[in-house]
């Protein structure tokens, strides 16, 4: 009875593709070509459907897109079918030969299920669903670059401390007034004594910073000092230090020089026949001073030595002064 209500099947399933047979046959000549059209545009793996014959009376998995080859059964394989009659009708004669052909009734019912779905399931023209990639699952970041590394603090220039420079150049004009009287022009006994003359400075002065804050500079003050019968030559070198006040690139600046000092003395002879003679002496130079200065915009010097006694000593003299000079300069 079983194998009789099989085959009953079976010819139920043929007779339904010579239906869709002859339906087909109604309709225009160029259906064939729409329809060969239309499964050339689908992709070959969205027309695959897999069927899967178990021996438990479930129900066969769904169809899974992109595979090319449908297992049914055991060990045969079958291609999709496309929407034509012809490939409906060569599905319907396989169907029929796979029935006959299961090995037990739960295989039967599984393969007329699968081909009844085959057959009358199908739509012509039906689009397949579009695939679509799974996002990733890591999104791809760019590294992020390295913090550069801190530059170092910039030195500070010689403006930053007031200087524009730290060499220096100044030049000087002042008056010297003597504070010894009677000076002795010589050690023995018959030397004479008079009055030391007052005269006029010039001079030029060079310095060099030795100190990062541009405070402390080593100078070689040079002067000449002179009057009608008298000259001095002045060649000292020494230090000067240059004090900040609250008031911006003013200074006070204490200064100590030593160094040799060349005398041209013209003495008058004529007491003793007429005429005047020149001598020169050597002796030696101490001069502490102190002043103030301003720095004009960095560079321009404007000071003056408000307090300057330049001693002159030798064994035959010792001479005492005061001078006073003001001074115009640069710093570069």
């Amino acid at each position: 009875m079983r194998k009789r209500s099989l085959l009953a099947g079976a010819m139920a399933l043929s007779l339904c593709c010579f239906t869709a047979d002859a339906l087909a046959k109604k309709k225009p000549k160029d259906t064939t070509e729409e329809a060969a059209a239309t499964a050339e545009s689908k992709p070959a793996d969205a027309a695959n459907i897999q069927v899967a014959a178990t021996a438990a009376p479930t129900a066969a998995p769904a169809a899974t897109p992109g595979q090319g080859t449908v297992r049914v059964g055991v060990g045969v394989s079958t291609t999709p079918a496309p929407n034509d009659p012809a490939a409906q009708r060569d599905l319907a004669a396989s169907c029929a030969k796979m029935i006959s052909a299961a090995a037990d009734p739960a295989s039967q019912r599984a393969i007329m299920q699968t081909c009844s779905q085959q057959l009358g399931g199908a739509q012509p023209g039906a689009a397949p669903a579009a695939a679509t990639e799974p996002p990733s699952s890591t999104a791809e970041t760019a590294p992020t670059p390295a913090a550069p590394p801190p530059e170092p603090p910039a030195a500070p220039s010689g403006r930053a401390y007031g200087k524009a420079g730290g060499f220096m150049l100044n030049f000087r004009l002042g008056y010297v007034a003597p504070l010894t009287i009677g000076a002795p022009t010589g050690s023995g006994s018959g030397s004479t004594a008079f009055d030391y003359p007052a005269q006029g400075m010039l001079g030029v002065e060079f310095g060099f910073s030795i100190q990062q804050q541009r405070k402390l500079y080593l100078v070689v003050p040079l002067s000449f000092q002179f009057q009608g019968i008298t000259a001095q030559i002045l060649l000292p070198f020494g230090f000067q230090y240059d004090i900040a006040l609250p008031i911006r690139n003013l200074y006070v600046v204490p200064r100590m020089t030593l160094g040799y000092v060349a005398q041209v003395i013209s003495i008058n002879l004529g007491s003793v026949g007429g005429g005047s003679t020149t001598a020169v002496g050597h002796a030696g130079l101490i001069n502490p001073e102190i002043g103030i200065k301003y720095v004009l915009r960095d560079r321009l010097n404007l000071g003056m030595d408000l307090l300057s006694i330049p001693i002159v000593f030798s064994p035959a003299i010792a001479l005492v002064s005061y001078r006073v000079a003001a001074y115009i300069g640069a710093n570069f």
